[in-house]
């Protein structure tokens, strides 16, 4: 066993080398994919969008594998067939193989994966209002050229990181620490004691499908995500919506825990659907379609991957302080704890991403300079930066 979890685990680092580097690539090929058109925001979002029905795959491999295992025993053994359960695990593993051939294979078939049709666009310097301007009033312009070394000390990109990266980790933070307390609700609705030890065949097929619900019920929330980040709206748009929504549907969730609502299953029912939706809705897809839009070209699939990270780094501690909490405080403390977060990520929002009009602007490669402010084509937000 040991030499499994081993093995597991240094899959799992080279997979997350990959994936790191999938997640910037993927979300600039998208944007740049076509001439700005004004839908650049919902094309990132669909292309990540697919992740979700990926996520759900494996259970239902899982489900549709046990369903055509025999019987097991009560103990959830396959006395007639050893190393069955083993052999399965093995099947799951090896099958998430084939969409990464396939991939691998169109990436390299395709030689417009190395040379983006958007790609001859020009960037947009990213200008502000305080930090980067003269006293006199005039714009700082950031060259987009500018090398990466150099741009991570700029103090408007590194305005920009906080916006993108803080964003990001708080809702990493807020998503992967529900994993404490997600399984108390889902027992509280179906009364399912998955596990219990008697029955780990059962208990298998019980997280499976509760996997799959938990995937199913937030597909919503990221289309209808998807659907409204477009002009007029946008990324920053989405965010503050989806965050500020996050807040409310935890709150009602530690308020239900906290006066011991949960005997009503049709209200526990609908409240997660709510923080699923939530979850889903907004932050979700706008923390991934954002550094798409906020960042020139040359430095875009850089300052993703940065925010990507920060993102990671929100999920290991999303893992860690949870449980801590829960123990000494109950689980109502760690629901407010999430809605605390997504009030900080609302104010981290609002203090430090560029307005959505400013990101449609800086789309527009053609822009004049605007005389009545002297800005081309609105700066990062003068709210946002004074």
């Amino acid at each position: 066993a040991d030499a499994i979890y081993r093995t597991i685990a240094v899959c799992r680092f080279f997979l997350g080398v990959g994936v790191g580097g999938v997640y910037p690539l993927s979300a600039t090929t998208s944007a740049e994919s076509a001439k700005h058109d004004g839908h650049d925001s919902r094309r990132v979002g669909w292309a990540f969008f697919w992740q979700v029905p990926g996520g759900m795959a494996p259970y239902l491999v899982a489900l549709v594998l046990f369903w055509l295992s025999p019987n097991p025993s009560p103990s959830g053994e396959f006395a007639e067939y050893p190393g069955l359960t083993s052999m399965q695990f093995r099947v799951i593993m090896g099958l998430g193989a084939i969409p990464a051939a396939i991939v691998l294979w169109l990436t390299v078939s395709d030689h417009r994966m190395a040379e983006p049709e958007g790609s001859h666009i020009e960037s947009e310097a990213i200008q502000t209002s305080s930090g980067g301007v003269e006293a006199s009033g005039e714009a700082h312009e950031v060259p987009g050229s500018a090398p990466i070394h150099e741009a991570l000390t700029h103090p408007v990109y590194f305005r920009l990181l906080i916006g993108t990266g803080g964003t990001w980790f708080l809702y990493d933070v807020a998503f992967y620490g529900t994993s404490i307390f997600l399984p108390q609700i889902l027992d509280a609705i179906f009364e399912t004691h998955s596990t219990d030890p008697d029955s780990p065949g059962h208990a298998l097929t019980t997280a499976a499908w509760q996997a799959v619900l938990v995937t199913a019920v937030g597909v919503p929330g990221c289309i209808a995500a998807i659907s409204l980040i477009d002009p007029p709206r946008g990324p920053r748009w989405i965010l503050v919506a989806g965050f500020s929504t996050m807040a409310i549907a935890f709150s009602l969730l530690a308020l239900a825990f906290t006066y011991e609502a949960t005997s009503n299953k049709l209200l526990v029912i609908l409240l997660f659907a709510f923080v699923s939706f939530a979850m889903n809705f907004g932050p979700n897809v706008g923390t991934y379609v954002l550094p798409t839009q906020a960042y020139p070209a040359e430095v875009r699939s850089t300052f993703h991957g940065l925010s990507a990270g920060a993102g990671k780094l929100g999920a290991v501690v999303g893992t860690f302080i949870y449980e801590p909490i829960s123990l000494k405080y109950g689980l109502p403390a760690v629901m407010w704890t999430q809605a605390g977060l997504s009030v900080l990520a609302v104010l981290l929002s609002v203090s430090f991403l560029p307005l959505d009009s400013t990101l449609q602007d800086a789309g527009e490669h053609d822009e004049e300079v605007d005389a009545d402010s002297g800005h081309r084509g609105g700066d990062l937000g003068e709210p946002l930066l004074a």
